[in-house]
């Protein structure tokens, strides 16, 4: 698995969680080129939303949306944590 984790989907196939996972790359640019050729929902159409993770912060980065990638300024995830 490598840093950059890629999520995607259809707003009308949602299959949710891990099933919306389309591949791993070293970095950001490339896992926005998976995007590119990427086919996802019952028609196999091109996703209408995507997810950047990085595994290093377990932190969302970038969303695609209205067919533009968007910086994420989130705060950090606290889920990770291994604090009671």
């Amino acid at each position: 698995m490598q840093r950059y984790q890629l999520f995607a989907g259809n707003n009308r196939y949602p299959a949710g969680g891990f099933d919306d996972y389309i591949g791993s790359r070293k970095s950001i640019d490339a896992v926005k080129k998976l995007l590119i050729n990427c086919r996802v929902g019952g028609y196999h159409q091109p996703p209408e939303w995507a997810h950047i993770v990085d595994t290093a912060t377990m932190n969302r980065v970038w969303t695609f949306r209205n067919r533009e990638w968007v910086k994420d300024n989130a705060e950090p995830s606290n889920c990770w944590s291994n604090d009671p």
